[in-house]
């Protein structure tokens, strides 16, 4: 995840996690803006559902995916723009990445 279009390098930082009905919250800062990321399984069990909350961001955001990774990508807001999704600030306040392996796994 990025909040530049230039894909520069971020400063993360960890904050801590906690349990929300046994699944995992994740809080960490992305060059000092707060994001929590719940992860679950999907109905089906064959992939990961990623929801984001960034509360206070201002501008755009970039969810950056890697074309070669096995994984297809759906999200529920944003536009896909050359292997990442973009986001308004208002779409970026809570949004959600589902993610299933590609047919052949990774490459």
């Amino acid at each position: 995840m990025s909040f530049s279009p230039d894909k520069a390098v971020s400063k993360l930082d960890y904050k801590g996690f906690r349990l929300i009905n046994k699944f995992p919250e994740f809080h960490y800062t992305i060059n000092g803006i707060d994001i929590f990321e719940l992860i679950l399984p999907t109905a089906d069990g064959k992939g990961l559902v990623r929801t984001f909350r960034i509360p206070d961001v201002k501008n755009r955001v970039w969810f950056n995916t890697d074309s070669q990774d096995g994984v297809n990508y759906i999200s529920s807001h944003g536009i896909w723009q050359e292997n990442r999704f973009r986001l308004s600030a208002n779409e970026a306040k809570k949004f959600s990445i589902t993610m299933h392996m590609k047919e052949g796994g990774l490459r």
